[in-house]
């Protein structure tokens, strides 16, 4: 365990929520990456029709935008425009998440009766706003990547009349917003050699000067190698390559592919949230859709003209299916296909992995007192970095969000969840009181 932060003890918060994805039933994770083994092209594999009978959707078969949720909702729609081409009108999706109800509100405005089941109790999937704190908090997906007119998420904003929130970027001066002693003594010149750094490995990895070895953290390290960057210079780099390419693969680089180009995740724009929570845009595009929840998909068989469906509460049949569940439940093999899908598929749902990506929130009676809208903390002896959101700045919502990935995932695994309270409260007391932080 960590040693306390700061002498005395702070307030505690009076309530708080955390998130456990990796271990959801119906997600076993958050998002989408590439595995080691896998290339953009296992993405396109997988979002291709199955007998013109089988279609799947979601964030995981995106190869433009992967791992977001305009990613999913885009894909939705691809899916029922490909149903659509092969002249299908029985037709059932699997999954209320955004990628299936983007695809039945598509069939449904076009007059086409579409039924949605549900394995959940509820619509929405990954995207989960909680009220369980008083204020709309989102538990799962959040931001929306780009406000862009080109986002299709935007422009259901808008047609909704929702607020949208546009917060400081999370590194705006790198220096005033890392917390760590070891950081302290890093010049501006090292920071900006630091960036420097880093675009130069992107760009390397763009033109694939980089391939070795299996993994992307084999290209770090050969990068690191070839170049020469001192320990203060080293530390930004790594912290960089956490926001850039950890947090949206949701996983260390020693498990993504080192055949990597960095993928396109946004539209233009800032990245942006909704302070009434994207409910707001699920309910929208379930509104008459023929949803049945609790319907957990055990068996699908397509061997026939007709395909069968079977769940835990009964039997369905159609022409056409759209699969939405997240691809965590398809490397689980918890749907049994019949025949069993293509070996060119079932190698995509292999060779594409699955990451978490976990969050806390604490709430506070009286907010502690902080300027900043986001800081990141290190925690070189546990070896991961936690990044915080003033939501009481943004939203006025008197809430702390704490976010991670990676190696945080493997401490909160093991420690007490009070263990895990007790050190990002510290941290967030201490920094609105100005405290030095040792870690």
């Amino acid at each position: 365990m960590t040693e306390r932060l700061f002498n005395e003890i702070p307030t505690d918060p009076s309530n708080f929520l955390i998130t456990q994805w990796s271990k959801d039933e119906f997600s076993f994770g958050s998002y989408s990456y590439l595995g080691i083994k896998a290339t953009p092209h296992h993405r396109a594999i997988l979002s291709q029709p199955i007998d013109n009978k089988l279609f799947f959707a979601g964030e995981a078969t995106s190869t433009n935008h992967p791992g977001t949720i305009h990613g999913a909702f885009l894909e939705g729609q691809r899916a029922a425009r490909e149903v659509l081409a092969n002249g299908h009108k029985n037709i059932i999706v699997i999954g209320a998440g955004i990628a299936g109800l983007s695809a039945a509100s598509f069939l449904n405005k076009l007059g086409i009766s579409v039924t949605v089941l549900e394995g959940r109790s509820r619509i929405g999937g990954r995207i989960l706003t909680s009220y369980d704190l008083g204020v709309p908090l989102e538990m799962g997906a959040m931001w929306i990547h780009g406000d862009s007119d080109q986002n299709p998420l935007i422009k259901l904003a808008q047609i909704l009349d929702l607020n949208i929130s546009k917060p400081q970027k999370t590194i705006q001066s790198l220096k005033s917003n890392i917390y760590n002693d070891s950081l302290e003594n890093i010049s501006s010149r090292e920071i900006l050699a630091a960036i420097h750094h880093y675009h130069k490995f992107v760009k390397k990895l763009r033109h694939k000067d980089l391939q070795v070895g299996f993994s992307l953290q084999d290209s770090v390290n050969y990068y690191l190698y070839l170049e020469n960057l001192n320990r203060n210079m080293l530390s930004i780099f790594n912290l960089l390559i956490y926001i850039n390419l950890e947090i949206p693969a949701a996983a260390p680089i020693s498990k993504q592919s080192s055949n990597f180009s960095p993928e396109v995740f946004s539209f233009p724009g800032d990245n942006v949230f909704l302070p009434e929570g994207l409910s707001s845009i699920i309910d929208f595009l379930a509104k008459n859709i023929d949803i049945k929840i609790n319907q957990i998909v055990h068996h699908i068989d397509y061997k026939n003209h007709e395909i069968y469906i079977k769940t835990s509460q009964g039997e369905f049949q159609s022409t056409a299916l759209i699969i939405t569940v997240p691809l965590g439940v398809l490397k689980k093999n918890i749907v049994q296909f019949s025949p069993a899908l293509p070996s060119a598929h079932l190698n995509s749902i292999n060779c594409i992995e699955f990451g978490s990506f976990e969050k806390i929130f604490l709430k506070y009676n009286t907010i502690p007192r902080c300027d900043k809208n986001h800081f990141i903390v290190t925690f070189e002896e546990l070896s991961f970095y936690l990044l915080f959101t003033n939501l009481s700045n943004i939203c006025s919502y008197p809430v702390f969000l704490v976010e991670g990935t990676c190696n945080f995932l493997e401490y909160i695994s093991h420690a007490h969840f009070i263990d895990v309270l007790s050190l990002t409260n510290s941290i967030v007391c201490g920094l609105s009181n100005n405290k030095r932080i040792n870690i």
